[in-house]
């Protein structure tokens, strides 16, 4: 059953309207993340040329069950928790979150899974008409 933990992490972001965030996923690699060079159109045309990275791309990183990350990527430096925030989610019952990452984690929030049907029922209503949009979930919740 879900707990809409990754529904949670991303309505963060309507909390600070304007900023750029970017998902960061089990399969992101350590080039996506901190970016890299074009190897191929510097051979082709003798010049450098960069992909940007989505560390230089966001103002704030999402990253849905960050304890399942290579560690390669977990350990990859992203810069100080106050310049680049972490909304992160972790999938329950695998591994524990990289030593790293620990000390970006400012709250944390436990989420218990929904087993009463009437409730989910009404947890999905509440997602579709937040995906109707947010102003109007606001409204009917208040």
């Amino acid at each position: 059953l879900g707990t809409a933990k990754s529904t949670c992490a991303r309505s963060f972001v309507d909390l600070v309207p304007g900023i750029v965030v970017r998902d960061v996923t089990a399969g992101t690699t350590v080039d996506r993340l901190i970016g890299s060079m074009d190897l191929e159109a510097a051979l082709a045309s003798g010049r450098r040329r960069d992909h940007v990275g989505l560390l230089t791309e966001a103002q704030a990183l999402c990253a849905d069950d960050v304890n399942l990350f290579d560690d390669a990527v977990t350990a990859a430096p992203i810069g100080r928790p106050e310049d680049l925030p972490l909304i992160a989610t972790m999938a329950v019952g695998a591994d524990t979150v990289h030593p790293q990452l620990l000390d970006r984690f400012g709250l944390c929030a436990v989420t218990v899974p929904c087993r009463n049907p009437k409730d989910r029922e009404l947890i999905v209503n509440h997602r579709l008409t937040f995906d109707d949009g947010p102003d109007s979930f606001i409204t009917t919740c208040t």
